[in-house]
Parts: structure tokens; sequence; C-alpha cells
């Protein structure tokens, strides 16, 4: 979804600006300098939290760093919120007609 999402964006947009900063957000809060440099993503971290069912799973850093599953979740939902914001306002304004 998040990677869908940056169609919705024009590049020179202070949204999109907004929507790659909070998703660098939460792969720096769970991945480091190592593995972002390796080709891990947002895609991975999400794909971790789905095939892990365990509510009080987590993720740890190798610097001991402890972020709990509901931490990235939360990040995650919020930025959810903010896509379907944009997209809210951008459907407001557009009118649709039967189609016959």
């Amino acid at each position: 979804m998040f990677i869908l999402s940056f169609q919705l964006f024009d590049p020179k947009t202070p949204e999109y600006e907004q929507l790659q900063g909070m998703i660098a957000e939460v792969e720096f809060l769970v991945l480091d300098e190592d593995q972002l440099e390796g080709g891990c993503s947002l895609y991975d971290i999400e794909m971790s939290i789905e095939s892990n069912m365990d509510y009080f799973a987590f993720f740890e850093r190798e610097d001991g760093t402890v972020v709990t599953k509901f931490d990235v979740e939360r990040r995650l939902n919020n930025i959810k919120s903010y896509i379907y914001s944009q997209v809210r306002i951008r459907a407001t304004g557009r009118k649709f007609q039967r189609y016959r």
C-alpha cells in the first residue's frame, strides 16, 4: 500500500516529502545502516510483522535497542491514516456521474 501511495503524490509537493519522512522514520526505528544499504525496506518490516502473530513480538537492533511490534504497528497506522486523509481530500473535489 505504501509503495502504491507514491503514485498518488506529486514528488514536488510537501505531502510527498512528509510521506517519505514518515516511512523513513519507521525504517530507521527498526533497521540499522547495514540493513538499509543491503536493500531492506518498509516492505520487509511489514512482512515480518504480518508473519509473526505473537502480540509481544519485538525487533532487536544490533545496538541492543528493542522496538516492540506495537510501536511499529502504531506508526504504520499513522501513515495509513495520513494516506487515507489525502485520498479523502482529493475525492471531495471529484464529481461522479451515473454511466448508462
